[in-house]
């Protein structure tokens, strides 16, 4: 769903629009106004109510209008924040349904690449890391955002796979960070700190020289791994070395 600046509606379909879910429960938390808990409450009804019946949501990464995983983000961050503040079970169950749903996006296998592309040389494990969308065939650390839900979801549920995954995502977006000697291809180095955007895992964007790197430097993927880090009361939990009682 899409709104004209008016406030009216321009497009119906789309799970986009559930990304609204998380500032609605923010404002009911810090003003305690009961309007932006019925929003909501309302909002995420609606957006679950269609992913539930789809079985998939769908543009939420903003550049393509297809079926993705970014779009279904929202009701896994949205249900365990209803739960923290409205402690209903329901919302966890709910939550629990959205994480299931971005598992199948999450590789669960190492591939071997040829020694001589540019992923067998860089030594890059698929093992944990995300596929973006039907439309857009690369794997990125997109999911780093949503590692302290899943962390929240194995404690609430008592279910370690969460945390397991959530390990396997920050591993797996914890490769190819250049250490300011790096070289990757026929491009010059890169800065320190600077890491690939998507990592061309398949054919799929090229005529030959398969299995490459998005080339392209953006600031998110290091923006999103310090948030995680930001959000870690111990960051020895991201080694194992912390874990929950209940574990």
């Amino acid at each position: 769903m899409r709104w004209n600046r008016d406030g009216s509606v321009h497009t119906l379909e789309g799970t986009a629009g559930a990304f609204l879910i998380l500032p609605l429960v923010k404002a009911f938390e810090k003003t305690h106004k009961e309007k932006y808990n019925i929003a909501a409450v309302r909002a995420y009804s609606y957006y679950f109510r269609e992913f539930k019946n789809c079985g998939y949501g769908t543009s939420g990464a903003l550049d393509t209008c297809c079926i993705d995983k970014e779009s279904v983000i929202p009701l896994l961050k949205g249900g365990i924040m209803l739960y923290e503040a409205t402690g209903f079970e329901r919302y966890l169950k709910m939550a629990q349904k959205a994480a299931w749903y971005l598992s199948t996006w999450q590789w669960h296998q190492s591939v071997v690449y040829p020694s001589d592309s540019i992923l067998g040389k860089m030594g890059y494990d698929t093992f944990g890391g995300t596929a973006v969308s039907t439309s857009h065939h690369h794997i990125d650390p997109f999911a780093l955002c949503y590692v302290e839900d899943l962390k929240k979801l194995a404690i609430f549920t008592k279910n370690t796979q969460w945390e397991s995954r959530a390990f396997a995502i920050w591993y797996n977006a914890s490769q190819g960070i250049s250490d300011g000697t790096l070289m990757i291809g026929e491009t010059g180095v890169r800065p320190r700190g600077s890491c690939d955007e998507g990592i061309l895992h398949t054919r799929w964007g090229n005529n030959g020289n398969y299995f490459g790197v998005s080339q392209w430097l953006v600031a998110w993927p290091c923006a999103f791994r310090l948030e995680v880090l930001r959000k870690l009361d111990n960051w020895n939990w991201l080694n194992g070395e912390e874990q929950e009682a209940w574990l």
